[in-house]
């Protein structure tokens, strides 16, 4: 399976929103723990499922949202090795939020 992270931002949601409605859309056989994420500019969550898709592997799903709670900013990965899960990391920590004037 290809690995990769995608991103996707919404207007005018709030974070838990988005992370309810994309859990359902997974493909996935068991849910980890939902984790509280804040990388010091956004909030929200990240979980964990495996025995995702055809071939069973992980994948990551993190949902953080801006201090306003007028934004929000999904990300879904593909886990295959210990340098996705690096990659997802790093992602999140880059994350800024800087509101409109």
């Amino acid at each position: 399976t290809a690995t990769g992270i995608l991103v996707a931002g919404f207007l005018g949601q709030d974070w838990s929103a988005v992370l309810d409605a994309y859990e359902a859309q997974l493909n996935c056989t068991e849910a980890g723990d939902v984790q509280d994420i804040d990388n010091g500019y956004l909030a929200g969550a990240g979980v964990v499922y495996s025995g995702c898709g055809d071939v069973g592997g992980s994948t990551g799903l993190v949902v953080l949202g801006t201090p306003d709670g007028g934004a929000a900013i999904l990300l879904v990965a593909q886990l295959n090795t210990d340098a996705d899960f690096d990659a997802l990391n790093r992602a999140v920590a880059s994350l800024i939020y800087l509101p409109a004037f």
